[in-house]
């Protein structure tokens, strides 16, 4: 079962079907060539695309143990698929995508996904920490990705090509 916040993945009708686990770091790098702006930092197993300013998050993909893991700071979710995991992460990188993030003494530790659906945003997971300063008062805040504008809402995320149409 993948996780609500990447519903929009169907490996029926995926174009990304056939990425095999040893490519999908080299298939990330190739779609972020078309973004000059892009901060990469590629690992042996990991690639991670930094925050572009403080309004922003990092996104970031780890793969080990026979599956993959997508992070959006302190948000994560696990999956076996390669292209669930690919399109989660372009899901971080566009504007249909928002995170809550929640703090305590200037401690961050709830982490919520957001999605756009007929002009509101839903929450959709959350990721939290289980200690965290209870007594301090606590402050929300809203970061957002911008690498990928006009992410289609309600409908299947795609990599745009250089129309801006989405594949």
């Amino acid at each position: 079962m993948f996780a609500p916040v990447c519903r929009f993945y169907d490996p029926m009708v995926s174009r990304l079907a056939g990425i095999a686990a040893m490519d999908i770091f080299e298939t990330i790098e190739r779609k972020l060539e078309k973004y000059p702006g892009a901060r990469v930092a590629r690992g042996t197993n990991s690639i991670t695309v930094e925050a572009a300013d403080a309004n922003a998050f990092e996104v970031s993909l780890w793969q080990g143990g026979g599956e993959y893991v997508v992070h959006f700071e302190g948000w994560h979710e696990h999956f076996a698929e390669p292209e669930a995991a690919l399109e989660c992460f372009a899901f971080g990188l566009s504007d249909g995508c928002r995170l809550k993030v929640q703090s305590r003494c200037s401690i961050d530790h709830e982490w919520t996904v957001e999605y756009m659906e007929n002009g509101d945003w839903r929450e959709d997971s959350t990721t939290g920490l289980l200690l965290f300063p209870f007594w301090c008062r606590w402050k929300v805040r809203y970061l957002r990705n911008r690498l990928i504008e006009n992410g289609p809402a309600g409908a299947s995320f795609r990599w745009p090509d250089r129309r801006g149409t989405y594949i």
